[in-house]
């Protein structure tokens, strides 16, 4: 029947005949947010009376176009309708009358506010009393029954397009608009399935497809139109029609409703109405159908989870049936058949911004290419209109493989388990037969090649009476134990890539897991046909988001987003670093594809968030020449710049009762805040000098954050807790960076890491690895040729401080913790086993003068120092009597397997194994000599500036960068 049905619908596909000379039918679909008010029917009616103008090739008036006008309810009145009915069944007629009589005042609301004449309003608004007294019988009998026949669900909700398509065509008629309306239950039959009408479906989701009866539908619709063009004179006394180069009617048609074969109402189920518009296509042999929605066309993506997702420019048939059927809601899933079957373009555009094109949906992947494109279809186009949508630029991004990525949220697995099954045929049969009997659509399937497990991915509100089907149609197995299990795996999405390209794209597969891999998501069930149009993987919902968004970036429909926190910015380095973030981002937009989005600012006052991310243009303002940008005038060149603070919000009380790192502590709240679900990659940046933050790292690294240390106490700590947090990033595959923490902004860790991995042995890594401290020295003793000032001790300390190479931790560099923590981490890198506690250490000033410093902890100042002046001066002058001078080097002697920080003679000559580091050294930089078996005779030196908040930053942003470039590699 299906067959015979098709060729009847070719031929007689002139049911509404037009003349030769007609630009031929064009068809539009608005749907409900189309329809919400009077102003938006208004909208409508103007779009068709625009969009119904055309020009001949040559620019000539041609007239109009014929045009049909397909029509949702308006917003919300089908769910309105749907509650009355429940409300009927579940509560009281009276209940339910409230209900109605809501909806009916707003239906009529809408209609008093289009300047209709009272004659046609009258008409109008007596159709729809006439409707609400219909649905109170129905009311009354579903009352009676306490439930709700499929077929009384259907009819009642139908009326809503009903009452929207009189609505429209009496406004159009009011402005002069020639027009009628089609009531599609007396025109668009259904076959009928088996079973009944089955109810409404559920909206925007993929359904078994529906196919119209259509002698039956061809039939009615050529004697309606007949009938109405003799009944408004669109039909000349001979029977033709009249000129379609000055006249052309507006025919507003009801989407979603039909009728069985019988005459029973039914529905083309929800979201149905852009199908009832492909079918008025095909029947009208349109040359053209436009979808009107409230978006700029068919997304690469929803944007609700993936805010990057833009429109798509065009798109083939059968890629807009894929993301129709797994969940895209802008089109039905059955939506696509009669275009494809015809070859009638449809776009996809947005009624509240008609400049847009939207989307075209054109051509097949079965079509043959020409010279000029796809194959035109056997639509009627006027030259003038087709030729004007063709030469419209399509964006770059179009040639990309992936054309979209789309879901289908609350999904379940039905897994059919048996080591018995093992090359037993018909297994499948059995399990897919099961679950037809009780009408279970299957999203999915995935089987072993050895058929021990079979699992199908079905609609999570099915997946217990799937289970139950496929128990019953093995209960036998099951009770000979020959079938393990029936198990439902529940809290599941599905995800597919869509796009006809990856067929002809090597690695698309393997690009699209190594995303996910890299977001941290598990992939429970996988799926894909031979065509490769389609990837569909089963994943754990909780990760729908963050899957989405690292699939997106990975096929360059979007730069990569990296969500970036920060700790400690309210500091000199962290506040920088926020600075300099602000002002690269953009390049890094446009040249790397990387999008850092700064989304928390924390300090141990409090905290700044966005979901999305922070305005770092008000919280940074002012740039600059130098590429790092003006601070505002009050402040020094390493002042923290923190005027976030202002907005700051204190941490939650429970967060500070726990600590920083108790369970549900502030650790636990910032973690929480920047691993959100919906983020594939995100970046914690320690700028903290604290030791009780790194107690958080392991807790952030099992949250899937990857980290970037410029705090040297985790990589210098307790060696248990450094192996531990390292441990953790190798099983979480996360990144924990750390190469600011010995050299700054120079590259030590890194140099020596390549050494080591092209097989080359370190054997003795020394230098000047305190830029505090060597800054000191060069001006209390200064090389003769550097003609420095000398300055006393305390002097020096305090210009130190002053250009930022030192705060008020400074006793730290003083006594050599800071070197000596350096040691530890390069120790450790090159593979030592090294605590702190052995490296040895030597001061430039008496341990018991040392102790007294340190006894004063915070506030200590440099006026304290000026006690040490005399005895620190007393060794410069030792040293220079003897043509050296005084240096805090720092050793790490791979082969006897020591480190030491200690403060020693350099002779100012070339005798002297440092002096190539002291003679390069300008007292901030960090100067490192590395000896190997290949640098052994000339040692590979290290060596730039090393100190300030700007250089660190620097560093840090470096290191940010080298964890973010590698999931854009990936």
């Amino acid at each position: 029947r299906s067959s015979s049905s098709e060729n009847i619908a070719d031929t007689h596909g002139g049911a509404f005949e037009l003349p030769e000379q007609s630009p031929g039918w064009e068809i539009h679909k608005f749907g409900g947010a189309s329809l919400a008010t009077a102003d938006l029917y208004k909208t409508c009616a103007q779009v068709l009376i625009s969009e119904s103008k055309c020009k001949s090739a040559s620019g000539q008036p041609w007239g109009a176009v014929p045009t049909a006008a397909v029509v949702s309810a308006a917003s919300g009145v089908t769910d309105e309708l749907i509650g009355v009915v429940k409300a009927a069944a579940n509560q009281s007629v009276e209940a339910a009358e409230a209900l109605l009589e809501k909806c009916v005042t707003r239906v009529i609301g809408i209609l008093g506010g289009l300047g209709i004449k009272e004659a046609e309003l009258n008409r109008v608004r007596s159709n729809v009393e006439k409707d609400r007294a219909s649905i109170s019988s129905v009311l009354r009998a579903i009352r009676l029954m306490k439930s709700v026949p499929s077929t009384a669900l259907e009819l009642v909700t139908g009326l809503g397009e009903v009452w929207s398509a009189q609505t429209l065509c009496a406004h159009l008629n009011a402005v002069g608009v020639v027009s009628d309306w089609i009531d599609c239950r007396e025109m668009l039959y259904l076959q009928s399935p088996e079973g009944g009408t089955g109810g409404l479906g559920e909206k925007g989701g993929a359904i078994a497809f529906i196919s119209p009866a259509w002698p039956m539908t061809v039939k009615a619709a050529g004697s309606w139109w007949l009938d109405v063009q003799l009944q408004h004179g669109w039909m000349s006394e001979s029977g033709a029609p009249l000129d379609g180069s000055k006249f052309a009617p507006v025919i507003v048609v009801t989407g979603f409703v039909a009728s069985t074969e019988e005459g029973v109402p039914t529905t083309l189920k929800r979201s149905g109405s852009d199908y009832s518009a492909t079918i008025f296509a095909k029947l009208m042999r349109a040359g053209k159908i436009t979808l009107w929605k409230n978006v700029d066309g068919i997304y690469t993506a929803d944007p609700r989870r993936v805010p990057d997702a833009f429109p798509i420019r065009t798109m083939l048939y059968e890629e807009a049936m894929e993301l129709a059927y797994f969940g895209a809601q802008v089109l039905h899933p059955s939506a696509m058949a009669p275009c494809i079957e015809r070859r009638i373009p449809v776009h996809v555009r947005n009624i509240f911004n008609t400049a847009h094109p939207g989307t075209i949906i054109q051509g097949s992947a079965y079509d043959k290419p020409t010279q000029d494109g796809p194959a035109p279809g056997p639509g009627r186009h006027h030259t003038g209109r087709k030729g004007k949508h063709l030469e419209e630029a399509a964006f770059d991004k179009d040639k990309l493989p992936v054309k979209g990525i789309t879901s289908v949220d609350q999904v379940a697995l039905v897994n059919l388990e048996g080591a018995t099954l093992i090359g037993v045929p018909g297994v499948a049969s059995r399990m897919f037969g099961a679950l037809q009997s009780r009408e279970i659509s299957v999203l999915m399937i995935t089987q072993a090649s050895s058929e021990h497990s079979i699992c199908c991915a079905v609609s999570a509100s099915e997946a217990q009476r799937a289970a139950q089907a496929v128990r019953e149609g093995f209960e036998l197995e099951l009770s000979r134990h020959q079938v393990a299990q029936v198990q439902v795996v529940e809290g599941l999405s599905a995800l597919a890539v869509i796009g006809q390209g990856m067929s002809s794209s090597v690695g698309a597969a393997g690009r699209m897991f190594r995303s996910l891999s890299s977001a941290h998501v598990n992939i429970v069930a996988i799926a894909q046909g031979s065509s490769e149009r389609n990837i569909t993987v089963i994943i754990r919902r909780e990760d729908l988001s963050r899957a989405m968004r690292a699939i997106h970036s990975a096929f360059t429909l979007s730069a990569v987003p990296v969500s970036v926190g920060v700790l400690g910015a309210a500091g000199r380095v962290g506040s920088e670093l926020v600075r300099q973030i602000k002002l690269q981002r953009n390049r890094l937009l446009t040249e790397e594809n990387l999008d850092l989005r700064v989304r928390l600012l924390a300090d141990k006052d409090g905290y700044l968030f966005a979901e999305e991310a922070l305005d770092l243009d008000h919280l940074c303002p002012g740039d600059g020449d130098d590429g790092l940008g003006p601070r505002p005038p009050s402040s020094s060149a390493e002042e923290p710049c923190a005027a976030w603070l202002a907005q700051a919000k204190k941490y939650s009380p429970e967060a500070a009762a726990a600590g920083l790192t108790g369970a549900g502590g502030i650790g636990d709240e910032l973690g929480g805040m920047l691993a959100a679900a919906h983020y594939p990659h995100s970046i914690i940046i320690d700028c903290t000098a604290s030791d009780e933050v790194v107690g958080c790292y392991e807790s952030w690294l099992n949250k899937g954050l990857h980290i970037v240390s410029a705090n040297n106490r985790c990589p210098a700590g307790p060696k248990a807790r450094f192996e531990s947090v390292m441990e953790t990033a190798r099983r979480k595959n996360r990144c924990w960076a750390f190469e600011v923490t010995v050299g700054g902004p120079a590259p030590v860790l890194n140099s020596i890491q390549d050494l080591v991995e092209t097989g080359d042995n370190v054997q003795v890594v020394q230098g000047l690895l305190s830029s505090t401290l060597n800054h000191i020295l060069c001006r209390v003793s200064p090389r003769t040729a550097q003609h420095t000032d000398k300055m006393t001790f305390s002097e020096a300390t305090a210009h130190a401080i002053s250009r930022g190479y030192a705060d008020r931790r400074f006793v730290d560099d003083l006594n050599g913790v800071d070197a000596a923590r350096k040691c530890v981490i390069l120790a450790r890198v090159l593979g030592m086993d090294m605590e702190f506690e052995q490296v040895e250490r030597e001061t430039i000033i008496s341990k018991e003068k040392l102790a007294s410093l340190e006894a004063l902890g915070d506030k200590v100042s440099t006026d304290d120092l000026k006690f040490l002046d005399a005895e620190v001066a007393a060794r410069c002058a030792e040293a220079a009597a003897e043509g050296c001078v005084l240096r805090c080097v720092s050793v790490v002697d791979v082969v006897a397997g020591t480190a030491s920080v200690k403060i020693r003679k350099v002779h100012q000559d070339d005798s002297d194994r440092l002096f190539p580091l002291v003679s390069s050294s300008r007292g901030h930089s960090v100067a490192i000599s590395i000896e190997t078996d290949r640098y052994k005779d000339e040692p590979l030196i290290v060596h730039g500036p090393g100190a300030g908040a700007k250089l660190c930053a620097s560093g840090v942003f470096a290191d940010l960068l080298r964890v973010a470039k590698r999931f854009a590699l990936e």
